[in-house]
């Protein structure tokens, strides 16, 4: 007995929780909001046009936080919570009166859009407009539960940020505005990727709103028979299931980059733990099928690097190429000592304002000392000329194992060179160096 009342227990828990009955509006209301919000009205309009205008100038400079602004005052999600409440409720009537007032939003969308592109002298692509162009399933997913949520606030009596949320999260405004300037520019490709961006929002917003109605039982249109509620959901689920197709097939490209971005970094986390070689910097290049490292401290030898190249196969990275530059440090370098030397140039690229903020190799490498000082000073007393001397050594290495190795000589001086004085100085290197010795003359 006592068992069973748990179980009681337990159930009116989770019914209360999750109850969607707190707060609610009644029906009746509830239909009231939905008919008001799908109604053309003139104010709307123009708060649309102005919402257009506002989102087409954050994607033409880039700034996703006037986009964000423009979504926010937007007030097209109305009709498309419409379309999802006449679904459900099977009022085709009304599902035509809210299908006019979404293809009068868009064409005012689009129009508006055309118009501000067409005249704005920047024409240049932004990565915010880029954004637009190639729709995945992930924006599927957010339609979806973004309708949900949008569908839940109408229901309720202080709707708090439900709205602006969905509004941002599905981001209808900003794929017409991307449909424009494809339009101004004449690019099929930004055309359709952000036509079919919009299309599967409006949809699954739609389609998630009809579903939220049907749970909560909204009234049905007296006299629709159960052949026509079949013929509705029948299509809505043909309809649905063949729009999310080809969001599947354009996130295959991006699963695939990421698994490979996955397996190199797990390569490079296991197999280059070198106490006295490090990586301070790191390219994937995903399309050329490359994996290009520059290493700093001892210098790996070729039966490391084949090694290396081989362990590739074990992370599914077999037709990677693996491009390794080597940059030469005697006595070795720590982990520690390259945090040290970047957070150093960090902080000098920050005190100089200097707006590039990468950390090169060579800005590593000029802070450290190459253990070659009997070279440097021999050539010092051997020519009068030069002052200060620096050796840097390269080597690159492929998955071939094949390597070029060089090494760059900086030479300071008080006084150009002969012509005499350079063959001898480079034969000099090259003597003990190899014949890849470029020499610099810094007078």
């Amino acid at each position: 007995m006592k068992k069973q009342e748990n179980k009681v227990r337990i159930k009116n828990f989770f019914k209360d929780v999750f109850s969607m009955n707190e707060n609610k509006l009644t029906k009746a209301e509830i239909k009231e909001n939905i008919i008001s919000g799908a109604k053309l009205k003139g104010t709307n309009m123009w708060i649309l046009m102005l919402a257009i205008i506002i989102a087409c100038v954050g994607l033409n400079m880039g700034s996703i936080e006037i986009v964000i602004g423009a979504m926010l005052i937007s007030p097209m999600m109305g009709a498309i919570i419409g379309i999802g409440y006449s679904l459900a409720t099977g009022d085709i009537k009304f599902l035509k009166r809210a299908s006019f007032a979404l293809f009068i939003e868009i064409l005012i969308c689009m129009v508006t859009s055309i118009a501000y592109f067409f005249l704005s002298p920047i024409k240049a692509v932004s990565a915010t407009l880029l954004a637009r162009t190639e729709p995945t399933i992930w924006d599927v997913i957010i339609s979806i539960t973004g309708g949900l949520a949008g569908a839940i606030g109408i229901t309720r009596k202080e709707k708090g940020n439900i709205l602006p949320g969905v509004a941002i999260a599905t981001g209808l405004i900003p794929p017409l505005c991307t449909v424009g300037y494809g339009i101004s520019v004449w690019n099929i490709k930004y055309i359709t990727g952000a036509l079919y961006m919009f299309i599967i929002n409006a949809l699954y917003i739609s389609v998630s709103a009809m579903i939220v109605f049907k749970i909560i039982r909204m009234p049905k249109r007296r006299g629709e028979t159960k052949k026509e509620e079949s013929r509705i959901k029948r299509n809505v689920i043909i309809i649905s299931i063949i729009a999310i197709i080809p969001s599947i097939l354009f996130a295959y490209p991006f699963i695939k980059e990421s698994q490979i971005e996955s397996n190199v970094q797990k390569y490079i986390n296991n197999e280059f733990n070198y106490q006295d070689t490090q990586i301070v910097k790191s390219n994937i290049d995903i399309k050329n099928k490359k994996i290009e490292l520059a290493l700093i401290g001892k210098v790996l030898d070729e039966s490391e690097i084949s090694n290396l190249t081989n362990k590739l196969k074990e992370y599914n990275l077999n037709d990677m190429t693996l491009r390794i530059t080597q940059t030469e440090v005697e006595k070795g370098i720590t982990k520690e000592e390259v945090s040290q030397i970047i957070e150093l140039q960090e902080q000098k690229n920050v005190s100089k304002n200097d707006s590039n903020k990468d950390i090169s190799v060579n800005s590593i490498t000029d802070q450290i000392t190459i253990n070659i000082d009997k070279i440097k000073e021999d050539v010092k007393q051997k020519y009068s000329k030069v002052i200060e001397c620096s050796i840097t050594n390269n080597k690159v290495t492929n998955i071939d194992s094949n390597y070029t190795q060089s090494y760059i000589v900086n030479l300071t001086l008080n006084e150009p060179l002969t012509t005499e004085e350079k063959y001898e100085i480079q034969q000099y290197f090259n003597n003990l160096l190899g014949n890849e010795v470029i020499i610099n003359e810094i007078l």
